[in-house]
């Protein structure tokens, strides 16, 4: 009986532990300053109905100690970018509760759903050649 319910114990722990990051985040870019770190998920890398692609990208404000997630669909062809999806966290690498969550259509009224074609070098243009490099 102690030996079973060690086992289950065990197995509650651990999966919790794991359960935690479902991320396999890659190193993207760093600002100029260092003040914001940028990661993408590899493993989130998918093809949507338009043909383009989704990953998650992770910003990480050393400043605030604070983080956003960032659902960002990327057109590989015209290379070019938007966001679908953003939720804010209160600590870094989207750790601690969720302070902020804007789905598409929320996002698309405030105009921050806008296609974006990257300027040569910039955060923007590291995040769109991370997935269409993977690809």
């Amino acid at each position: 009986m102690k030996t079973k319910l060690l086992t289950i114990c065990l197995l509650l722990v651990t999966s919790q532990v794991f359960a935690e990051d479902n991320y396999n985040w890659k190193k993207i870019d760093v600002t100029l300053d260092g003040d914001y770190i940028y990661y993408g998920d590899i493993d989130s890398i998918s093809k949507n109905e338009s043909g383009n692609y989704n990953v998650w990208i992770l910003e990480n404000d050393k400043v605030k100690k604070q983080s956003t997630l960032i659902r960002t669909e990327i057109n590989c062809r015209l290379h070019r970018k938007r966001w679908i999806h953003v939720e804010q966290y209160e600590y870094i690498n989207a750790k601690g509760k969720k302070i902020g969550t804007f789905d598409f259509e929320s996002l698309n009224k405030n105009e921050f759903s806008i296609w974006v074609t990257p300027k040569p070098n910039t955060i923007s243009d590291s995040q769109v050649k991370f997935v269409c490099e993977k690809i």
